[in-house]
């Protein structure tokens, strides 16, 4: 009878989590809120809770994300539902996503990756776990109708993007005990207002004699996250 060698796995996850090498990136923040170039010590355990937070207990997106143009009128959006409960994401890897002619809110690669400063083969440069790709993370932006550039961004990542637009802002912040490197920008110069520490953008341009605005706020509703509890 062929015999195995004894194994463990903390991954905690239906599949294989991505190995990243951080260290070519910048502002790097794991979930956990180990800081490149800031912190010393992986808390290992506070990492792999908030990754799993994330991926098995997420029930809902929220917030305040609005529009408006004059003469055509006006919408909004407040929360974006998971598509399935835990339990079923033992086989499901989707996030919770939702997309229409004027909103975006969505997760992007909710499968959490695990980060390296440095070789990924070398399990001592392990600092936690975060999002990647490029876009990766939590986007929420508002557009309003005929007028896709001038949307209001607000982006929450696990590091910095390659390119930002006006009226950036940018902030490390604690959303429920999760760490990420939030953008707040604008794609269109206008009377603009960015606020990545509260989650916060808006933009208001006339091109014309049409007033646009637009505007995101993930703290408003409860947001940004409403998680699953259980008995």
């Amino acid at each position: 009878m062929p015999v195995a060698d004894k194994f463990s796995t903390d991954s905690a996850f239906p599949f294989c989590p991505l190995k990243l090498d951080i260290s070519a990136l910048g502002n790097v923040i794991t979930l956990g809120g180990y800081e490149v170039g800031v912190s010393t010590v992986v808390d290992e355990d506070l990492e792999l809770a908030a990754a799993m937070k994330i991926y098995w207990n997420l029930y809902a997106l929220k917030g305040d994300l609005s529009w408006s143009r004059s003469g055509t009128g006006s919408g909004s959006l407040s929360e974006v539902l998971a598509a399935d409960e835990p339990f079923e994401r033992v086989c499901d890897e989707s996030p919770p996503s939702f997309t229409d002619a004027n909103f975006q809110l969505r997760l992007f690669f909710a499968t959490p990756d695990r980060f390296y400063d440095g070789i990924t083969t070398d399990e001592a440069n392990f600092i936690g776990y975060g999002f990647s790709g490029g876009i990766h993370g939590i986007i929420g932006e508002s557009t309003p109708t005929g007028a896709g550039s001038l949307s209001s961004y607000l982006l929450l990542r696990s590091y910095e993007s390659a390119s930002v637009g006006f009226a950036a802002d940018t902030a490390f912040v604690d959303v429920n005990g999760i760490h990420f490197f939030v953008e707040a920008h604008v794609p269109t110069a206008g009377t603009s207002t960015a606020d990545a520490a509260n989650l916060h953008v808006q933009n208001a341009i006339t091109i014309g004699s049409i007033d646009y605005t637009t505007e995101v706020n993930l703290l408003a509703n409860g947001g940004p996250f409403e998680f699953y509890t259980y008995p």
